[in-house]
């Protein structure tokens, strides 16, 4: 013999269920989404933290899932941006770094003392070109370093400064 939940709770009580457990799946996309800004769990899915087991309980206490929750899964899937660290020192890049493999093109418009086979015609917006170097450069695989430069700057910024001051890899 099967019992069916709404047998054993009332209508209030059957509520406060259905809450807690849109309430439980809100808290494990929260830590789906924290997982995947880190490279060494970026590979984490919804099944990994259990929620189409709880969309199928949800789905048999007749409990739609809301639209909202439904586009926040599509955005689970979606691959974390590559967040890319570039260090200057007197208008030089000295070091590229990013939390996974990716390669960086530098457009530069300081063409002083260039050689002109170093130099490119660059189609601007306005239907013109300009003079500039073209540089391609493999970031440094390391995440540890974005992880870092990330703490300093959550820890620094304002609510009315974004710009950090004196980070240096």
């Amino acid at each position: 013999m099967t019992t069916v939940l709404t047998d054993l709770l009332n209508d209030n009580e059957y509520e406060l269920v259905v809450e807690a457990m849109y309430a439980l799946r809100e808290r494990k996309v929260a830590a789906l989404n924290e997982a995947k800004q880190h490279p060494a769990t970026q590979s984490f899915t919804a099944r990994d933290f259990g929620m189409p087991q709880i969309d199928a309980l949800l789905t048999r206490l007749d409990a739609k899932v809301p639209e909202a929750l439904q586009a926040s899964d599509a955005r689970l899937n979606a691959t974390p941006a590559a967040e890319i660290g570039i260090r200057l020192e007197g208008g030089v890049i000295q070091s590229i770094w990013a939390n996974a493999p990716v390669n960086v093109l530098v457009i530069d418009y300081d063409t002083e003392d260039r050689a002109e086979d170093e130099l490119f015609d660059m189609p601007q917006s306005d239907g013109s070109t300009s003079a500039c170097v073209i540089k391609e450069f493999a970031a440094d695989v390391m995440p540890k370093e974005c992880d870092r430069i990330r703490a300093v700057s959550k820890a620094r910024v304002s609510e009315d400064d974004d710009e950090v001051e004196g980070m240096r890899p």
